[in-house]
Order: C-alpha cells, then sequence, then structure tokens
C-alpha cells in the first residue's frame, strides 16, 4: 500500500521549475529557498537542481553566498536606514559584522555615503534675530543644565531611583537637595 504512495510524484513538473528558478535568483542556498517557499526538503531541491540545472548548484559546504547586488542593496540599506544596524542585519540574513564588512570593501574607509541629517528650520538672516536665538539657546542650555543636576542631586544626595520625579520630594528632601546644589546655583533659581 505504501508503495503505490511513494511512486507517485509530489510535486508536479511547474513547481520544480519554479522551485528551482527561485534557488538560482535568491543566492543559491537550498536551506533559504526551501524555507522562501516552504516546500520540498533541501534533499529533493538538491536532486530537481542536479536534474534540471546541472552544474548551476554551488558545491561549496557552509556558508552563504551573496551577489555583488545583494551586497550593494544591503549597504545601501545600511546607509539610508533608520532602525539600528541589527535589524538590517537580520533581514539580510547575515551579522553585522559582514554587513559593516561589505561597506567598507565598496565604500572603501572613508564613508561617502551619509546618514541623512534631520531637517532643520532655516536660520534668520539679519545679525539681531540671530544673536536673539544664540541667547534663547544660551538660557534652554543652562534651564537643561540645571535639570540635569537637580535629576542626578536627588538621585545622588537623596539616595532615590535615577528615576524619581523631583516634584515628588518631601520639604526635608528637597532642603537637602538645595543644600547640595547651592555652590553650583544660586537658591532662587
Amino acid at each position: 500500500m505504501w508503495e503505490r504512495y511513494s511512486r507517485c510524484p509530489k510535486f508536479s513538473p511547474a513547481q520544480k521549475i519554479a522551485a528551482v528558478e527561485h534557488y538560482l535568483e535568491h543566492g543559491r542556498n537550498l536551506s533559504r529557498a526551501v524555507r522562501s517557499l516552504g516546500y520540498p526538503s533541501k534533499e529533493a531541491l538538491r536532486l530537481w537542481c542536479d536534474e534540471l540545472a546541472p552544474e548551476s548548484r554551488k558545491k561549496r559546504v557552509g556558508g552563504l553566498q551573496y551577489s555583488q547586488e545583494q551586497k550593494e542593496e544591503a549597504v545601501i540599506a545600511l546607509c539610508t536606514r533608520t532602525g539600528n544596524a541589527k535589524e538590517i542585519a537580520r533581514e539580510y540574513g547575515v551579522t553585522r559584522e559582514a554587513l559593516y564588512n561589505w561597506k567598507k570593501n565598496l565604500l572603501g574607509k572613508e564613508d561617502s555615503i551619509t546618514m541623512p541629517e534631520a531637517e532643520d528650520k532655516p536660520l534668520p538672516d539679519d545679525k539681531d534675530a540671530l544673536l536673539s536665538e544664540i541667547e534663547s539657546l544660551k538660557r534652554q542650555i543652562k534651564g537643561l543644565k540645571l535639570e540635569k543636576a537637580i535629576l542626578e542631586g536627588t538621585a545622588e544626595v537623596i539616595k532615590k531611583d535615577p528615576g524619581v520625579d523631583p516634584k515628588n520630594l518631601t520639604n526635608k528632601e528637597k532642603v537637602i537637595l538645595g543644600d547640595a546644589l547651592r555652590n553650583e546655583y544660586p537658591l532662587k533659581i
């Protein structure tokens, strides 16, 4: 009874041809082609390749081979990414180190492609507007430094979590923090 099932062709000739073409067009990797297609087994695909496209199958053991175009595509994705390099490497099925090696080989040590810069608002043309913008930025920096010092002081002096909100401190904790920061900032600030 089982002999009858083993003799029946499991896949049509069109499916075999499609699988071999996919294998040839997508890096010539048996495991990846089988994973991508969902059929057949690696052994079956190997036999089909030997039958339908003799001498086209790689005779290499271990590792994936990527075409120059695939490497260039991956490097472009790396250079224009918005996420991290690990995600790009995972998407292309390589390690992050391999991706950076491809980038170094394609672009050389000096990067000719840079990350896109964030769009900044245009600066005003007149000198007074620029000077007022500088003063505004200096005030922002001063305020941010004070905020940082308060947060660090809260964590250090009062021994609370680094994520503690300085607004939720007790009066005693506020006095301790004020005393600790008094040398750097006036009390009224």
